[in-house]
């Protein structure tokens, strides 16, 4: 058992905060790895290795990856307005985020009504704000692959060409005050709007419904014969599916480019913390929805990211349903109000949190080019001899040679011994042969 299963010993509110205060009958620590075939760097190498810690309680279990961080990017505990370096800004409320290609992070400050930028170093600037005429609480921010970053608030469509510091607008008022933002492959904008329960899309300067009656409800089907109860963050994947928080529902909606709309995962109108697959998995109140390159979708809540994979397995990413600020391991994370999320170039999951912009990220495979290494080939041979005499090793190129060249007299410590060659890379023996001297 790990040091938190140690230190916790129960459910309460770390394992399961459905029935907080409910003895664990059971705590288990798994360990699943994979391994795979890595030429060249090792002959096996551990590709993933996931710790989960079960709790066999009435409300199902939870399950923690343990091959994720959380960190801090920018941002401090102070609420204000100061641009700068990494934790010595401040935010008020960075509610809305997106990114560009080159890995800039940009933040809708609705509580400074302003529009800033976090580059990849951490430097944060004010791409707009009131220095520049411009002042609106930005709930949501979606970069559409080429130039523009979008962003909605005061029931207003807003288009921002961050490279010139411009920007246009488009009033919307029929979509309300909390809406959010996604752009698909074409760039197009896509509009939830949870004041009446649609997702819209805008094209061409126009606003047209892409799925919802309008009726609050659950139902899945296409197109306007749907139905959603409070849709709140939506979110691309690469093939143009866009997932919908559907918060009023406590579940996860996935509408293909066709606007058939099913369901992820998430039970309807049943709230928890329950890791599963599917429709047997719980969620609480969603918050914010991203996902990355691999068709994981993240979901979270107000103090937890939960991720769900590409065939609906619900898993929790981070945090736990306590608020707090911990850096560092997914398990012992915590958040103190998370309230958007958003993929970013490198392929991390950024997060407003209160006050700061905050990312989780998991290790990586890299393959690096063997001349960028400082390596060393060598050679070895097991010896069986007789301890304590001499014996002498030759190299030759091929096993028919008559040209053995000595390479080395060795008094034979132990059988068997491994003896290693640190110069076989700059010989040309490839064969190797021990004569036992008087």
């Amino acid at each position: 058992m790990d040091a938190q299963s140690r230190e916790r010993g129960s459910c309460g509110q770390t394992f399961c905060p459905v029935l907080s205060g409910v003895t664990c009958t059971e705590l288990k620590k798994v360990e699943r790895k994979e391994l795979s075939a890595q030429p060249q760097i090792s002959p096996m190498k551990i590709i993933a290795t996931l710790l989960a810690a079960t709790c066999a309680c009435a409300s199902g279990q939870i399950v923690y990856e343990t091959n994720i961080t959380v960190q801090v990017v920018a941002g401090s505990q102070f609420s204000g307005y100061i641009d700068g370096q990494g934790t010595q800004t401040m935010f008020v409320s960075p509610v809305g985020l997106c990114s560009d290609t080159s890995s800039n992070i940009y933040a809708g400050d609705s509580g400074n009504r302003s529009l800033r930028k976090v580059s990849p170093q951490g430097q944060v600037t004010t791409v707009l704000g009131s220095s520049n005429g411009f002042s609106a609480s930005l709930t949501s921010l979606a970069f559409d692959g080429t130039r523009y970053v979008w962003g909605i608030g005061d029931q207003t469509l807003y288009r921002f060409e961050v490279a010139a510091g411009g920007f246009g607008s488009f009033s919307i008022p029929g979509v309300g005050y909390y809406s959010k933002l996604a752009c698909n492959a074409a760039g197009e904008v896509f509009i939830s709007s949870e004041f009446d329960n649609r997702i819209y899309r805008f094209r061409n300067g126009s606003v047209e419904v892409f799925v919802g009656s309008g009726n609050g409800g659950y139902a899945d089907g296409t197109g306007l014969f749907t139905a959603f109860q409070g849709p709140a963050d939506i979110a691309f994947d690469a093939a143009d599916n866009l997932y919908v928080a559907d918060r009023g529902n406590y579940v996860v909606r996935k509408v293909s480019p066709q606007g058939v709309v099913t369901t992820l995962a998430g039970k309807r109108q049943q709230q928890g913390h329950v890791d599963a697959k599917g429709t047997n998995a719980l969620f609480q109140w969603i918050t914010g929805l991203a996902v990355n390159r691999a068709g994981e979708v993240f979901v979270a809540g107000s103090y937890q990211i939960r991720k769900i994979s590409p065939d609906g397995n619900v898993t929790t990413a981070a945090g736990a349903d306590e608020s707090g600020y911990i850096e560092g391991d997914a398990r012992t994370a915590r958040f103190l109000g998370i309230a958007s999320l958003a993929l970013g170039a490198d392929g991390a999951i950024y997060m407003g949190d209160a006050t700061r912009v905050r990312k989780l990220s998991a290790p990586h495979e890299e393959i690096i080019d063997a001349g960028a290494l400082s390596l060393r080939l060598f050679a070895g041979i097991t010896l069986s001899g007789i301890p304590g005499r001499t014996y002498r090793i030759d190299g030759a190129g091929s096993l028919s040679s008559t040209n053995w060249t000595e390479i080395q007299k060795i008094m034979l410590p132990s059988s068997p011994f491994l003896w290693i060659d640190t110069n076989a890379a700059t010989r040309n023996a490839k064969f190797f042969r021990t004569v036992l001297l008087p």
